[in-house]
């Protein structure tokens, strides 16, 4: 069950209590909505539940009310009752939350495939807001059930596109700790390339062997179908570099002027040598393409092998 961000479901014990009695005027019902809602926020389920049930009689189309109420009733373990509240609140419009709810409500009165069915159709209308079904206690019946597995992945791809995405998985080889080698073989630095965003993004953290540091973020661009790279450094350097997978080798390129006007073009690749090794090697070209001369040769071999 979810309540905003919050998942699972916590089972406490029913009390019997006599909330005070529903004013008729416009004052004291929002005085007895405040009140309610404490109780729901301090998570006193037994009081919230009288409460809202008091306010969904005095107003039946109060959506927030029924959605309430089916999270507490849910929460004492009173999941029959939590079902009625969550379906009127759904009628009333409530978002995918209460449709997810409800499945819970459903998996928990054992009846599987009205679970199943509330969770599709909670997927379709666009909920996200619990990281995995699997984790979810009020599911536990289902998880070995095909269907419920699949509906676990369809949330998880909602959620995490870009990891579900080969695309987005291209630049994997260049993700570790690395220590890097010019071609005499002496250390010229370090770098952390790191996933970060939901697998969308690759972060580099380079330190050279005498301190300079730099980052580049780098990522699929899904609306120009290429990779593309922002370099930073503490020089003041800024590139911005477009590239694309040929093979094993992950090319970036791009052309920046200078204040006077001189366009220079960048040529930097990656190549996948082997699963602990890639090469990086960054050309540039102040005429045209015409010749080019290393700007930076570096074996990455990653660190502890």
């Amino acid at each position: 069950m979810s309540n905003s961000t919050v998942c699972g479901t916590l089972v406490a014990i029913w009390c019997v209590m006599i909330f005070p009695a529903m004013a008729q005027n416009g004052g004291g019902l929002e005085k007895a909505k405040s009140q309610a809602s404490e109780h729901f926020q301090k998570g006193e389920w037994g009081q919230a539940a009288i409460g809202y049930a008091e306010l969904v009689k005095s107003e039946p189309g109060f959506r927030q009310g029924w959605f309430r109420l089916g999270f507490a009733e849910h929460s004492l373990g009173n999941f029959s009752e939590a079902a009625t509240a969550y379906q009127r609140a759904i009628a009333l419009g409530a978002p995918p939350i209460a449709q997810y709810n409800l499945a819970c409500a459903f998996a928990r009165l054992g009846k599987a495939d009205s679970a199943l069915d509330m969770l599709d159709q909670s997927l379709n209308a666009g909920f996200t807001q619990q990281a995995s079904l699997e984790s979810d206690p009020d599911f536990a019946s289902l998880l070995n059930n095909s269907r419920f597995k699949e509906l676990n992945q369809r949330l998880l791809r909602s959620i995490f596109p870009c990891k579900y995405d080969p695309r987005y998985r291209q630049f994997d080889f260049w993700i570790g700790e690395w220590e890097v080698f010019n071609p005499a073989g002496q250390k010229v630095g370090t770098n952390s390339v790191q996933q970060i965003l939901g697998d969308c993004v690759l972060l580099e953290n380079w330190t050279s062997a005498t301190g300079s540091m730099g980052k580049s973020f780098n990522t699929f661009n899904s609306s120009t179908g290429k990779w593309q790279q922002t370099w930073v450094d503490d020089k003041g350097t800024v590139l911005e570099l477009a590239g694309t997978l040929n093979g094993n080798i992950l090319t970036f390129e791009a052309t920046v002027h200078d204040t006077a006007g001189v366009a220079t073009q960048h040529r930097l690749s990656f190549t996948s040598i082997a699963p602990n090794t890639v090469r990086q090697f960054w050309e540039q070209s102040t005429d045209g393409g015409a010749t080019w001369s290393v700007a930076f040769d570096g074996k990455y071999v990653r660190k502890g092998e």
